[in-house]
């Protein structure tokens, strides 16, 4: 058995393959304004929308206003989300 550390980013990587889903890195700097989130963040959705994507999954989202992010700003319209 493999005993190295990972990174947070390896194990999201892993787990999107395991599920056989397609990911979209949104990279963000520390500290992020929330206006730098927001624009990242809308950009990516529109990138996935636009490649045919119809459900977006968020996962790690521990504050509620985090998590209504997309919602809240309509960057999901059309799409069905799945939080875990």
């Amino acid at each position: 058995m493999d005993r190295r550390p990972v990174s947070k980013s390896e194990l999201v990587e892993a787990q999107a393959v395991a599920a056989g889903l397609p990911l979209i890195p949104v990279m963000l700097p520390y500290p992020c304004t929330n206006k730098v989130y927001e624009d990242r963040m809308r950009a990516a959705i529109a990138e996935a929308k636009a490649s045919g994507v119809t459900h977006i999954a968020f996962g790690d989202l521990f504050l509620e206003d985090i998590r209504d992010f997309p919602e809240n700003t309509g960057a999901t319209a059309g799409s069905d989300r799945v939080s875990s």
